[in-house]
């Protein structure tokens, strides 16, 4: 699912003016590319926490691939500042957009239908599978969506105290394993 080539322009045009750090992930048939304006502190530490190599194309260069995003990124400094952009997007684009927070310093923008929850619910649709049944893991802001759906709902240890709240178990962070414990003692019952 693709944001409106219009509105990556938009939040394009509308980054570039705040001098923001963004980055777009275009896919076609044969392949996926992520685009950067030019390499950074911001891109060097993306290549390095996610394994992608981004392609500076400059800011035209960027306008020039506006179709088959399915997502957009700002990165920032910190916590706060995710946030106020986070705001700030919304205030802009309102329902065009769906802004989300997955770690301290990412800002996500996808499709207001596009999220975590929508595809658990698809692949239990396909699998015959009741949202009781399903059991989900997650830590930030972007999980939100599929623990409102599902039917236990676990918090990583290092979770976001919005994602704490809302799940019915807590298990160990990242570092520590927490997934597999997590499925050793809700799913296997060890």
């Amino acid at each position: 699912s693709y944001l409106e080539p219009a509105v990556v322009e938009d939040v394009l045009r509308y980054s570039f003016s705040r001098d923001w750090y963004v980055q777009l992930y275009n896919h076609t048939e044969n392949s996926d590319h992520l685009y950067i304006e030019k390499s950074c502190e911001f891109s060097n530490y993306y290549e390095v926490m996610v394994g992608a190599k981004g392609d500076p194309v400059g800011r035209e260069g960027m306008l020039q691939h506006c179709s088959h995003v399915p997502k957009m990124l700002v990165m920032t400094k910190g916590d706060a500042e995710t946030k106020a952009v986070l705001a700030e997007l919304q205030s802009v684009f309102g329902n065009r957009i769906f802004p989300v927070q997955s770690n301290e310093v990412f800002a996500e923008i996808i499709g207001e239908n596009v999220n975590k929850g929508a595809a658990v619910l698809h692949l239990a649709g396909i699998m015959g599978i009741k949202a009781d049944e399903i059991m989900v893991i997650g830590d930030s802001h972007n999980d939100l969506p599929m623990m409102k759906v599902a039917g236990k709902r676990v918090a990583m240890g290092n979770a976001d105290e919005t994602v704490k709240n809302i799940c019915d178990y807590l298990t160990s962070d990242c570092d520590a394993d927490g997934v597999a414990a997590a499925l050793r003692k809700y799913v296997l019952k060890q």
